[in-house]
C-alpha cells in the first residue's frame, strides 16, 4: 500500500481491505492507526480516486485523497485479490514536500474455502533507515570507483613493470646473437640476469599478495641462524647501495642469541622490502640498518630493526596510505621509480601474521625511519647446520630429469653436466615409469604440471612399483612456488623441493645433499 498523499500515517499502520458494496471500484479498506484514538478509516476507490472514509463517534465523513494513490491501491489490491498471493515491497513517496520511504507487506484474508475476503497489511515508515542505506550506497559507489581506479592504475603499472625487464631480456639477447665479443656477451648476460631478477620480484609480489588475500599465506617457524640472516641482508642491500654510491651502515647488538626460532624467510622478505625501498628512494647520503633486542620472558627475545635513510621522505598526507595495496605514494614525484606498489602492503600483512609491528616517521625531502618489532623464540644451538659445509661434488652422480618442457630439460642438463653429473632427460611421465624399471639413478628431478600423467601421479606410481629405484631420492622441481607448496610435497613423500626458476647453486647443492657420501 502506498501512503495517501495529503493524509498522515503513523510509523506503523495496519490496513484491512474488504469488499464494500458501497464502492463501485470493488475494494475498500479499514485502517486502524495507533495514536489516532478510537478512529477507524475506510478507504475505497470511486471513479479512479482514493476515498478516505473516517468512522468515529461523530459519524461518517469522506474525502478524496488524489488519483495517484487510488490507481496504486487499485493495482496492488487487485493483484492480491485475484491471485491470492501476498506482496512485500518498498516505495518512495513525496509527502508534504519531503521524501518518505515505506516498507509495505500485504497478505490476503481467506475464508475456510480459500476465497479471498479481503487484505491485511502493515506499513512501516523506514525513511530514516532508507536515507542511511542511500548514504551508505553512495559511499560504497565512491569507494568502489576509488578501488577500481587504483586497480586500473596498478594494472597499468604492472604492464610497465613486467614489460620493461622483459624488453631488456629480449633486447640484450638479440645483441648477444649479433656479436662475438666475449666481454660484451658477458656484460649483456649480466644485464639479462638483473632484468630477470627484477621480473621475478614483480611476479613474486603479485603471488604473495594473492596468497595473503586468500588467507593461504603460511608462516613456517623453524630454528635459524641470526648471523646468517644479517649477513645475507648485508650482502644483498650492500650491493644495491654500492651501485648507487650510498653508504650502508649496519649496527647489530652483540647480545642477540645466535639461534632464533621463527619464519626466517618471511622475516628476511620484510626487511629486504623496507631496506630496498630505502635504497630506491635515496639518491645520495646513506641507509642505516640498526638491530637491537632484549630478552623478555618464556625464553623469548624482542628484536627491534630500525631502517633510516636520507631519501625523499613521505608527505604527511600520504603516510596513512603507506600500506594500501595497488597504491604508490606521491606518484607525481616518484614516477620514474620502478615498483609494484605491493611491497609495503605485503610487509605489513606478513608482520601482522607474525604478531609483529611496523612504524614509520618521515619528513618530505629529509628522509624516513621505519621501525620493525618482532618477538622470536630462542632456538636450539644444536639444531641449525648452516655452518656445516655441504659437499657439493656431484661428479658422476646419475640424475634423471623429467619435464614436459624441452628448454627446462636442456637447462637442467647443462647446469648439472657442467658440474660433472651424468644426466638423463625424459619429457613425459609414462616413459619415466618405463625407464626407472631398468635404469638405476642416484636422484630423480620430477616436474609437477605435466600433461596426461602429472608429477605427483608419476611419483605415487613409482612408490607402488618399488624396484631398483625404490630408495632413490625424488625431488619435486616445479614452478609451483605458492606458499606452503614445499610442505605439501614433503607431506606427500617427496624427499626434496625446488621451485623454478632454480639457481645453479641451489640445484647443485640440493642434488649434492641427497647424493653426498660424507
Amino acid at each position: 500500500v502506498s501512503t495517501i498523499p495529503g493524509t498522515k500515517h503513523p510509523e506503523e499502520t495496519i490496513i484491512i481491505s474488504v469488499h464494500l458494496d458501497a464502492f463501485d471500484a470493488g475494494t475498500g479498506a479499514v485502517h486502524t492507526a495507533p495514536g489516532y484514538g478510537k478512529e477507524d478509516y475506510l478507504c475505497g476507490l470511486k471513479n479512479g480516486l482514493e476515498i478516505v472514509v473516517t468512522v468515529n463517534e461523530k459519524g461518517i465523513q469522506t474525502e478524496e485523497a488524489g488519483p495517484f494513490a487510488g490507481m496504486y491501491y487499485a493495482k496492488s489490491d487487485k493483484e492480491i485479490i485475484e491471485t491470492g498471493i501476498g506482496r512485500h515491497y518498498t516505495i518512495k513517496a513525496e509527502v508534504d514536500g519531503h521524501t518518505q520511504y515505506l516498507d509495505i507487506t500485504k497478505e490476503p484474508v481467506k475464508d475456510e474455502d480459500g476465497n479471498v475476503l479481503g487484505i491485511v497489511g502493515l506499513i512501516n515508515d523506514v525513511s530514516q533507515v532508507s536515507e542511511e542505506i542511500q548514504r551508505q550506497y553512495e559511499e560504497n559507489i565512491k569507494e568502489a570507483e576509488r578501488v577500481s581506479k587504483m586497480k586500473s592504475d596498478f594494472l597499468a603499472n604492472m604492464s610497465h613493470e613486467i614489460r620493461s625487464p622483459l624488453g631488456i631480456v629480449l633486447g640484450f639477447n638479440d645483441l648477444i646473437q649479433e656479436t662475438d665479443d666475449v666481454n660484451r656477451i658477458h656484460n649483456y648476460s649480466k644485464d639479462i640476469t638483473q632484468a630477470g631478477t627484477t621480473l621475478l620480484t614483480v611476479i613474486n609480489d603479485i603471488l604473495d599478495y594473492t596468497k595473503i588475500e586468500s588467507g593461504k599465506m603460511d608462516i613456517i617457524n623453524e630454528d635459524y641462524s641470526f648471523e646468517v640472516l644479517i649477513n645475507e641482508i648485508k650482502s644483498d642491500i650492500g650491493l644495491k647501495c654500492d651501485e648507487k654510491g650510498l653508504k650502508f651502515n649496519v649496527t647489530v647488538s652483540d647480545d642477540i642469541p645466535a639461534i632464533l626460532h621463527g619464519d626466517v624467510i618471511r622475516i628476511k622478505q620484510c626487511l629486504i622490502n623496507v631496506l630496498s625501498n630505502a635504497v630506491k628512494y635515496t639518491e645520495k647520503g646513506s641507509v642505516d640498518f640498526n638491530v637491537s633486542g632484549v630478552e623478555i620472558f618464556n625464553n623469548q627475545y624482542r628484536i627491534k630493526f630500525v631502517v633510516k635513510d636520507t631519501g625523499k621522505g613521505i608527505s604527511e598526507e600520504a603516510i596513512p596510505n603507506l600500506y594500501n595495496a595497488f597504491q604508490r605514494l606521491d606518484e607525481s614525484m616518484n614516477r620514474g621509480i620502478e615498483g609494484t606498489g605491493l611491497g609495503m602492503a605485503i610487509t605489513k600483512n606478513l608482520l601482522d601474521e607474525m604478531e609483529g609491528t611496523i612504524e614509520v616517521q618521515s619528513t618530505l625531502g629529509v628522509g624516513s625511519k621505519f621501525t620493525i618489532r618482532l618477538i622470536q623464540d630462542i632456538g636450539n644451538n644444536i639444531s641449525v647446520e648452516n655452518d656445516i659445509p655441504i659437499d657439493t661434488n656431484i661428479k658422476d652422480v646419475k640424475v634423471l630429469a623429467v619435464d614436459d618442457t624441452e628448454l627446462n630439460l636442456i637447462l637442467v642438463k647443462r647446469l648439472l653436466e657442467k658440474e660433472g653429473a651424468v644426466v638423463t632427460t625424459i619429457d613425459n611421465g609414462a616413459d619415466c615409469l618405463k625407464d626407472v624399471e631398468t635404469h638405476k639413478y642416484d636422484v630423480i628431478l620430477l616436474d609437477h604440471m605435466m600433461p596426461e600423467m602429472n608429477g605427483v601421479e608419476v611419483f605415487l606410481q613409482m612408490k607402488k612399483m618399488g624396484g631398483i629405484n625404490k630408495s632413490t631420492p625424488i625431488i619435486m622441481l616445479t614452478a609451483n612456488a605458492m606458499s606452503g607448496a614445499m610442505k605439501e610435497y614433503i607431506e606427500m613423500g617427496f624427499d626434496g623441493y625446488l621451485s623454478k626458476p632454480v639457481s645453479p647453486k641451489d640445484l647443485r647443492e640440493t642434488v649434492a645433499r641427497f647424493t653426498s657420501k660424507s
